[in-house]
């Protein structure tokens, strides 16, 4: 029987190992010392490029890794985002795996940067989305709510798409819970906001006008509900087709619920 690990355990794990980037030294000698671990660390970093192209994902992390104790002067490779794009291959089969190259990318990313910083906020919804998966709704609460926090004092502007996807996810998180007022109350926020950044007519004012729609009917407000849900097929026919697949399986969805 496979080990089930907490998941304080792997976030733990993950966040263990924590650095800063240093700029070169400026003592010649330090800094062609400097300057050939960098060299090296490219060099590494390539390989670990090809053995994530060739599937080979745990030899890649494991380069990832090496290259990383090269990157310690100067600036690196977004090795955050690859390790974000090895998380994604596990997170619908895998989904424990995946929020472990999540939360370490989380942790390359606070120690570059710092807490406040969007990459960071990113990161947060990366682990959240893979605690959605595990139906770990409230940690994945806990994150989304984190990088909302984040993206609203690091984003100078009234309104965000971050701002709206955010409240997506919470939404997303609330509903999966049963919590449909709350739900409600996030979708409702993520549509002002998507209107305020899209306008009228855009593919994401219909995927919240539907989830916002689904979660009404859910709350008891059906006939409030059916009216979101037929403004969504509306919208979505008018920016994604009717052939569309969420087109289709929306008035799929619809034809039941009359």
């Amino acid at each position: 029987m496979k080990k089930i690990i907490p998941l304080f355990v792997i976030l733990a794990a993950a966040l263990c190992s924590v650095w800063a980037v240093k700029p070169f030294p400026t003592d010649p000698v330090e800094k062609a010392k400097a300057l050939e671990r960098y060299k090296q660390g490219l060099a590494i970093y390539a390989k670990a490029q090809k053995l994530y192209y060739a599937k080979k994902y745990e030899e890649a992390n494991a380069t990832y890794e090496e290259a990383l104790t090269l990157f310690q002067d100067g600036p690196k490779p977004d090795i955050a985002n690859s390790l974000n794009i090895l998380g994604n291959v596990y997170l619908n089969e895998n989904p424990r795996t995946a929020l472990w190259y999540y939360a370490r990318a989380l942790s390359i990313r606070i120690a570059d940067h710092g807490q406040e910083h969007e990459a960071v906020a990113s990161s947060y919804n990366k682990v959240g989305v893979a605690c959605m998966k595990m139906e770990e709704y409230d940690r994945a609460i806990a994150y989304f709510g984190g990088a909302l926090g984040i993206f609203k004092r690091v984003i100078k502007k009234q309104h965000s798409g971050h701002f709206g996807a955010n409240h997506c996810h919470l939404g997303n998180a609330y509903a999966a819970k049963k919590d449909y007022k709350s739900a409600v109350s996030h979708y409702e926020q993520a549509l002002a906001v998507f209107l305020k950044v899209f306008g009228e007519k855009h593919p994401n004012i219909a995927r919240v006008k539907r989830d916002l729609g689904f979660a009404l009917v859910e709350k008891g407000d059906k006939k409030e509900g059916l009216v979101l849900l037929e403004e969504a097929k509306a919208m979505y026919i008018a920016t994604e087709g009717a052939g569309y697949v969420e087109t289709q399986e929306l008035i799929e969805k619809l034809k039941k619920l009359k």
